[in-house]
């Protein structure tokens, strides 16, 4: 996973960089672009940082493997249409 992120609510983008310098220069990009005409209600918005932490996947159930554990959770996927059932928690990203 990359480490840094920039964001800019203007354009409602969001991109993912290897290197802070590299999210530093988006994030001053995107400013001079969203200052070249119309200053829009959310340059304010425009900004770039670290990731600490994210969603990882702690478990990955089928139907069928619920059927044993949990019945009526394996019933509430069938119902919705679901092949499976995962569960996620946030970790440090390393």
């Amino acid at each position: 996973m990359k480490r840094y992120f920039s964001f800019d609510p203007e354009q409602g983008i969001m991109e993912f960089h290897d290197t802070q310098e590299e999210a530093e220069a988006a994030a001053k990009k995107d400013l001079q672009w969203a200052t070249d005409g119309d200053i829009g209600e959310n340059v304010s918005g425009i900004c770039w940082g670290e990731i600490k932490g994210s969603a990882v996947e702690t478990s990955h159930q089928t139907v069928e493997e619920l059927e044993t554990s949990d019945p009526l959770m394996a019933d509430h996927c069938r119902k919705n249409g679901w092949d499976f059932l995962s569960t996620y928690e946030i970790e440090d990203v390393k």
